[in-house]
């Protein structure tokens, strides 16, 4: 059985935020409870209308990683 933690902060900072400019993304969230995102998990970012990925875009682009802190 799946289950699924809610996102309760989300940002997206941009390299170079000109448009048509290709830019990096670093995008940061804190889930809503304790859990993490477990060894071959998945989520999904939906970008708004209009967004352009380029053609060239390839797993080889993608940086990942997790930092996990204890909210006291």
């Amino acid at each position: 059985m799946a289950s699924a933690a809610s996102v309760v902060n989300f940002s997206d900072t941009l390299s170079d935020s000109d448009k048509g400019i290709i830019s990096n993304h670093t995008i940061r969230y804190t889930m809503s409870d304790t859990r993490s995102l477990s060894a071959g998990g998945n989520f999904t970012i939906t970008f708004e209308s209009g967004f352009v990925m380029p053609d060239t875009l390839n797993t080889n682009d993608i940086d990942s990683g997790q930092r996990h802190t204890k909210n006291s």
